[in-house]
């Protein structure tokens, strides 16, 4: 299937980037915190089922960020996987700025829960639609940050006890994370995800090498620890 350019792949990680912008731009009005969020959400959830119109419609589609051709520059992809993540973080986004409209009082939305949030929604953005595994973890922590900043936000010791404990796991699976990636690319000389697909499997028994199944290995580590998934939610 061929990939068709599209340049709205950019969106859902510039949207929710500028909207946070502007809300710390003006950091004395939380009402219109409020609605800029929710309107930062519909639009979200709107660019979303674009994306899955276009990408059910024209195939997998593909944006080279800077011109640079892939395995080289930025590369953002969407196939189906990617627009109905896209489309449930949007549904998610409405729903969250739904209810922070009664649940978020004056006090939170002035410690940053808007901005903070809608940064955390340009690291899944970022997250579900990047081509290449650098920038994955890139948007990754972009994510990490903002959701550390909203679990400490009001300060109380419960929730600087649980940040500490978040901030540690997550950080010990980031050099999970980092030095899989850096044996990859020792493995196989690039980071891009077409790329590596195809050289993995173009390469004699290349997946079934030691250095493949480390990286396999590291991958199922730092993903598993992050989601907490069985037996991996230990912490």
């Amino acid at each position: 299937m061929t990939a068709a350019a599209n340049n709205w792949l950019v969106v859902p990680i510039i949207l929710p980037l500028v909207t946070a912008v502007v809300m710390l731009l003006l950091p004395y009005r939380p009402v219109l915190h409020r609605w800029l969020a929710l309107l930062s959400a519909l639009l979200l959830l709107g660019v979303a089922w674009l994306l899955f119109d276009q990408v059910t419609g024209q195939g997998v589609q593909v944006l080279y960020l800077g011109g640079w051709p892939a395995p080289y520059g930025i590369t953002l992809v969407a196939d189906r996987l990617t627009v109905m993540m896209l489309l449930l973080t949007g549904l998610v986004a409405v729903a969250t700025g739904l209810y922070s409209l009664a649940d978020v009082d004056i006090s939170g939305v002035g410690l940053g829960y808007h901005p903070l949030f809608q940064f955390l929604l340009a690291g899944v953005g970022g997250a579900f639609v990047t081509g290449d595994l650098f920038n994955l973890y890139v948007w990754f922590e972009v994510m990490l940050v903002a959701s550390f900043v909203l679990l400490v936000s009001g300060g109380r010791r419960q929730q600087i006890l649980a940040a500490v404990k978040y901030v540690t796991i997550n950080l010990f699976s980031s050099v999970l994370f980092l030095s899989a990636v850096a044996v990859l690319y020792g493995e196989a000389g690039t980071l891009n995800m077409a790329d590596l697909a195809r050289k993995l499997a173009l390469g004699e028994d290349a997946s079934a090498s030691p250095a493949i199944t480390v990286v396999a290995l590291l991958f199922m580590l730092a993903f598993g620890i992050k989601a907490a998934v069985f037996p991996l939610f230990f912490w």
